[in-house]
Order: C-alpha cells, then sequence, then structure tokens
C-alpha cells in the first residue's frame, strides 16, 4: 500500500468512523448495508477464526467477537489500530500490522470467515491477496469481500480519489480461479454517496431506500451499482 494511503488512514483515523459511517442517516444505511451482509454470512459460533483485514477501527471486530468468535485484526495503519483496541481490550481480538498486498501473515487452513470490507480497492496487488486469502481459508471456509464497481457512476468521480475501481467479471473469475467459489453478489448502493452523506431526514431516507430497493430488484448487480458486495466459499479443486 502506497506511503500516502497509509499516511492517510492514520491522520483519519480519530475521525474515521463518524466521518463515513455516522456523519448522516444516509452513511449510517450504508454501512447497515454492509453489516447485515457481513453477519448473515458469518453466522459465527464460539471459538470459530476470523480473520478482518482491513480491521480499521473495529466496526466487524466488534460484533463478531460479541458472538464468541476469535478474530485476527490485520491493518497497515497503527492509527487505526489504537482506536480499534480502545473499543476491544477485553475482547478475543489480536491485532497485528501487516501489508496484506504481499503477504497475509498466518499459515495455510487457519480461518474459518476472512471478511475484507472497502479494503482491496487501495491495493494494486489485489490478485496477491485473494491467493493468500484463499490459502489461509480453511476448506468450506467463507470469503467476503467489496469491490468499487468500475460500471458506476463512481468513475466519474475517480479523478483525486486514492483508489481504484473493478470490474466485476475480473474479480469472479480470480475468485474462482483461487477455489473460491461465489455464493452471492449484492449491489451496495447506485445512489452517488456524496447524495447519502447529507440525508438528515427520515422521510427522505424512506425515498431512497425504497428507490435502492427498486433498482436493486429490476437491475442487475453490476449495473451502476457503486460498490459490490460478494460472498464466496472455498471449494477443493475437484468440487469447483
Amino acid at each position: 500500500m502506497a506511503e500516502d494511503i497509509l499516511g492517510f488512514f492514520d491522520e483519519f483515523s480519530k475521525n474515521y468512523e463518524n466521518e463515513i459511517f455516522n456523519k448522516s442517516l444516509g452513511t449510517k444505511y450504508l454501512s447497515d448495508v454492509e453489516v447485515r451482509f457481513v453477519l448473515n454470512y458469518c453466522p459465527v459460533k464460539k471459538g470459530d477464526k476470523i480473520l478482518d483485514i482491513g480491521i480499521g477501527t473495529g466496526r466487524f471486530a466488534k460484533l463478531l467477537a460479541d458472538k464468541g468468535a476469535i478474530v485476527e485484526g490485520v491493518d497497515v495503519s497503527q492509527g487505526m489500530m489504537k482506536e480499534a483496541k480502545k473499543k476491544m481490550e477485553m475482547m478475543q481480538v489480536n491485532f497485528k500490522v501487516a501489508d496484506v498486498g504481499k503477504k497475509v501473515p498466518y499459515p495455510d487452513n487457519t480461518f474459518d470467515y476472512v471478511i475484507c470490507i472497502r479494503v482491496l480497492k487501495y491495493i494494486s496487488t489485489w490478485k496477491k491477496t485473494i491467493s493468500e486469502i484463499s490459502r489461509v481459508l480453511k476448506k468450506d471456509g467463507v470469503f467476503i469481500l467489496t469491490i468499487p464497481n468500475k460500471f458506476s457512476v463512481a468513475r466519474f468521480g475517480l479523478k483525486g480519489t486514492k483508489y481504484f475501481l473493478f470490474e466485476p467479471k475480473i474479480v469472479k473469475e480470480f475468485l474462482g480461479k483461487n477455489k473460491l467459489e461465489l455464493i452471492e453478489v449484492v449491489a451496495t448502493s447506485r445512489i452517488p454517496f456524496p447524495v447519502w452523506q447529507k440525508v438528515s431526514n427520515k422521510s427522505v431516507l424512506y425515498i431512497l431506500k425504497g428507490l435502492e430497493r427498486l433498482m436493486l430488484i429490476t437491475l442487475p448487480s453490476t449495473f451502476l451499482s457503486r460498490s459490490l458486495l460478494i460472498a464466496s466459499k472455498k471449494r477443493l479443486e475437484d468440487e469447483v
């Protein structure tokens, strides 16, 4: 990961949650969409091992640790992990500074679940990361990720951002090559993020959610969606 991105997250760490997830009713809704998806595909029981890549300030780690899971959190930003540790001092959460664009620092077949939300878009060597995730995931283990969609209005606002967009077909094919069978692909939002940032009225939120549900039903998942939530399961070569 580039040094400027690392510096950005270190500097932004104290205000990250409020600005990205809690700034408005709209951003809280978008966060809830991701949380519901992750919890749906991580029906954890006590003792399950989870790798949270890009643990950030611990949004998912805390929820999963509360359910009895043993969480390993990896991030390149010590500032973000410092904020996460404040929330989870007494929980079964371990922290490690690592650049998963180079290596995921765990043995083969270690985890029941791996989650990687809002992270791959910063990793130019994302294919190496996915291969490493498949390696550390147990057979029938679940990998959940998000990718920003190349075929969305987000591409028009890409100038000046610190991340890049993905062609969904290429990502899906690469998952398959790494023994990761698709379970579900879901569009997150087609309404631009700046609109959600400004939603502070419940009636407006209700209308926008209705529009999103309508588009979710009527449009292909990759069409115009700002990002995609993907759930996959590790299979052996003769099972894929």
